[in-house]
Formats: structure tokens, sequence, C-alpha cells
């Protein structure tokens, strides 16, 4: 926002948007001119839309058939967002994406938008968010038979509930990728994302809470129906290595029932497993890793982090 007069004395925007506004952009003769706010920043007055048809998005308004180096957007006062509707937050995650409106298309790596969920159980204690997407699909199956599609590190109380469990490499990408080819309706990872076909193919908050209400809605609490899921407990850890780490040596470490190489390298068994894979930003290994106990989970990351010492 260029204008002027719009700035408080310490230099901050007193416009208002909220999550969900309409915003109208002004192009003469265009079919997508309704946008939706997705985050205000009043400190750098950037205003981040969406456009309701994504397929159309920008084709007149940021590409060479127009010279216009600013969108004009017209927008009346702030007040289409429901209460507790809050803007999205970018964090990190490797092997996500954020797509950027440039000319050309860019993308931002390793970085994704926060629309997860985790819940509490019946005496509010956070009961973690690998269950997130555990209870959507358990829901999704009392309607419906069907496959998931997950990542690699997602925990294995997915193939203890779900007819088949499709396994890919880590990001939000590879899980639609992977959900698009193979036609599976239901799918996510588990960091709380929740991605149903039907709404759209991209994690979704208020979908996960949707399905989790609808399970909920027989008159079970949460507590009752995690209590009905197989038990595990996860690590996810890190250790800093150097180049004289040779990860194609780290397969020797464990003698177990199966190896998957899609992504690093994840050692399974009939009720553990140990995913380790070397980051895209930073100088480490990424270890996740599952099983019934906490002695058995810190044995198997014990044993990777005396391995490359």
């Amino acid at each position: 926002f260029l204008d002027t007069i719009q700035n408080n004395s310490a230099g901050v925007s007193q416009y208002v948007f909220n999550v969900g506004d309409r915003v109208i952009r002004r192009v003469e003769n265009a079919n997508n001119k309704i946008a939706k706010v997705y985050d205000w920043n009043p400190n750098t007055r950037e205003l981040l839309v969406t456009f309701e048809v994504d397929e159309l998005a920008f084709i007149d308004g940021g590409i060479p058939s127009t010279e216009d180096a600013i969108v004009q957007f017209d927008a009346g006062v702030a007040s289409s967002s429901g209460t507790g509707v809050l803007p999205h937050t970018v964090i990190t995650e490797v092997g996500s994406t954020i797509t950027l409106r440039t000319n050309p298309i860019t993308v931002l790596q390793d970085r994704a938008f926060q629309d997860l969920l985790g819940e509490v159980d019946s005496d509010g204690n956070a009961i973690g968010e690998e269950y997130t997407l555990v209870l959507a699909v358990k829901n999704y199956l009392n309607y419906q038979k069907s496959m998931v599609v997950t990542n690699l590190s997602t925990s294995m109380m997915l193939e203890n509930i779900a007819n088949e469990t499709i396994r890919t490499r880590i990001g939000e990408a590879h899980v639609v990728k992977k959900m698009n080819e193979l036609n599976v309706p239901i799918g996510g990872e588990g960091n709380g994302g929740v991605i149903l076909k039907e709404v759209h193919l991209g994690r979704d908050s208020l979908v996960a809470i949707s399905m989790i209400l609808s399970l909920l809605s027989s008159g079970e609490s949460i507590s009752d129906e995690i209590s009905n899921i197989p038990q595990y407990l996860m690590i996810k850890d890190k250790i800093r290595i150097d180049n004289k780490i040779d990860f194609d040596s780290l397969e020797s470490i464990f003698d177990c029932d199966e190896i998957n190489r899609l992504d690093g390298i994840k050692f399974s068994w009939s009720d553990k497993w140990i995913h380790i894979r070397k980051s895209n930003t930073e100088p480490i290994i990424r270890i996740f890793a599952e099983a019934p106990t906490k002695d058995e989970v810190d044995e198997l990351v014990n044993t990777l982090k005396n391995y490359v010492k």
C-alpha cells in the first residue's frame, strides 16, 4: 500500500484487514477479480491475497500482458472474518514450498503456512499433533473405505486404522502429488495437516476440525477415541554433521525388517521405525523415531547418534 497518510506516528498502517475479507482487483475484463485476504502486515503495509479462481490468478495482473507494476485493489471496511480467525503464519518446514505469484512464478523453498491443528484431551492435556491426521482419517473411514497418503515420518498409527497407507517423501507437495496420481481422497502429514481432496488439495485446519468434531459427535471423547488406537512414543530430533560423514553408510546401522531409501533412510520393524534424512537447509541430520516405549525409541536414536560421533 502506497497511501502516504495511512500510517500513525510510529509508522504503522491504520488500515485493518482480517483473514477472509474479500477485495476486488481493479482490472477491466478480468474474470478473477475477487480475492480473499490471507494475511495483512500493517508494519510493512503488505496485503497478501489468494484468488478464488487460482488457475487465473495474475494471468492479466502480473505477467507480460500488462505493464503495471502495481495491482490495485478496492476494499471496504474489513469485517467479514469470524471471531478467532487468525492470519497464516509462515513456518520452516523442510520439503514444503509456498508458490509466489511473481513473473516468472517462483517459490519459497522449505516454507509452509501453519494451517495445522493440535488437540487436547478431555482433561485439557495436549495429545500431540500426530493424532490430528489419525483422528481425521478415523472419522473418514467411518463413512467410506479408503487408502490414505502421508509422508515417511508420520506415525504408524495410520497403518493400524487405515485400509492401506501410502508413504511419500517429506513435504505437502509430495503428498498431494501422490493423492492425485492414485486418486486417493484423504491424506496429510503428522505435523497436524489434513488434506481432503473433495474440499481442496492443501492442508486445511478447518477441515481437520470439522472431521474431528464429526468423529466426536457419536458421544465419545478424544480420550476415548485415542484409547482404541495403539499407542506409540515419537521423538523428533536432529544432529549436526559435517561433509566427512558418509550418509550412505548409515544403512548398516540397524538390522531391521525393511529399509526405505525414498527420502533419506527409514528403518522399519513391525512396531517401530526410525527415519534419518539430511536437511536441505542446515548441516544436520533430521531424526524421526517411533516405538511403543520410551526405552525402545531412545535406543533407536542413541544408536544412530553414537554411530555418527
